[in-house]
């Protein structure tokens, strides 16, 4: 979005026939002109509000007829309320600090702890170059998860994604944590489905099954209590590798012909924000498009757990258009071939894939 057309815009229309003639003229004047719709015989644009009086000048200097549709932004607010300088002051503060923020990180999503505390993942990162306050710039994600394991004993993984100005970081945990740590004495390694056993490598735990035995879903394969004449019997945590072979069938249905939503390039913005609670919207817009996707960013400060009482929400709304799109059978098995990858992902989130012989789809026209 236009930070001009943030601070005040005016929307004017004229005659269908003069869009090209109008956008021109704003071109020649240096003058940004946004926001484009037409409607059966006018033509709808927004210019910024500093620049009204010079390009309705042109207008009427070429004979072109308009009409001035409405103010918006914080300029048409202050020409509404131009006694509440705080009120106005406060605004532009406000959209001040959250434009300059926009480079740096607000926000760090923690998922995936049970041991360690949001605190104690906040440190381990913040030691490895990720922050609030760090500049988007200098994050390198590949650099900030390898110095992180190392600063921090009890992770045995972690992910670090950025997504604008929050940072989702996903951990996993080392199993050979402190048994007082552990909320179960011990665990079982279970079958995920229907499988025959191709290899069994045991870390800890009892072996229960054997290679090339047949097992069921949720059938023991690595037991958790152990059996020692020595020792007698103990629980621990059961570990190892386990692969086993799967059949499995999946139904499908890609057509060749399909019909798809393309955005157009034609966008409208929404700026909202929200302080103690009480919204305040900067612009007006409403979109008519028959057909539209929204993308919505909200932007707001916190650290850990807790989130400062303002934020500032652009909800952008992309017009789209559908169109048919036809697939080659190549195409279509290659579609096909995808779609059941991310199947085979869904079942079995936790699972490693090996080995896919003897994968195949059989075509059906």
């Amino acid at each position: 979005m236009n930070l001009l057309l943030l601070l005040g815009a005016s929307e004017i229309c004229v005659p269908k026939e003069s869009a090209a003639a109008v956008t021109d003229a704003c071109s020649k004047l240096h003058t940004v002109c946004d926001g484009h719709r037409f409607s059966d015989d006018s033509f709808f644009f927004n210019i910024p509000i500093g620049d009204e009086k010079k390009v309705v000048n042109v207008l009427q200097d070429s004979n072109i007829t308009y009409k001035l549709i409405k103010r918006t932004g914080i300029l048409a607010v202050a020409r509404r309320y131009r006694l509440r300088y705080g009120f106005i002051l406060g605004a532009l503060l406000f959209t001040l600090i959250t434009f300059l923020s926009s480079s740096i990180v607000w926000q760090i999503e923690i998922t995936g702890n049970s041991i360690l505390s949001n605190e104690e993942v906040l440190d381990a990162l913040e030691s490895s170059g990720l922050s609030l306050g760090t500049p988007l710039k200098d994050i390198d994600t590949d650099k900030i998860e390898r110095s992180a394991v190392v600063n921090e004993k009890r992770l045995s993984w972690i992910s670090v994604n950025m997504n604008g100005t929050t940072a989702y970081v996903e951990i996993r945990e080392r199993t050979d944590a402190d048994k007082a740590q552990r909320i179960q004495p011990y665990a079982n390694i279970l079958s995920a489905d229907d499988a025959i056993i191709v290899d069994i490598e045991v870390f800890s735990g009892m072996a229960a099954v054997k290679k090339g035995s047949y097992v069921r879903k949720g059938e023991m394969l690595i037991n958790g209590i152990i059996h020692k004449e020595a020792l007698g019997t103990y629980p621990t945590y059961a570990s190892g590798r386990v692969v086993g072979r799967i059949f499995k069938s999946f139904e499908l249905e890609f057509p060749y012909r399909e019909l798809i939503l393309e955005n157009t390039g034609k966008k409208v913005n929404v700026v909202k924000a929200n302080i103690f609670g009480k919204e305040i919207v900067f612009s007006a817009f409403s979109p008519k498009y028959n057909s539209y996707s929204v993308y919505t960013k909200e932007l707001s400060i916190s650290k850990g757990s807790k989130v400062l009482p303002f934020s500032l929400t652009v909800e952008v709304f992309n017009e789209q258009v559908s169109r048919a799109v036809y697939r080659t059978p190549e195409e279509t098995h290659d579609s096909a071939i995808s779609f059941l990858w991310e199947l085979i992902e869904k079942d079995y989130p936790d699972a490693e894939i090996v080995d896919t012989t003897g994968m195949s789809i059989d075509e059906v026209v």
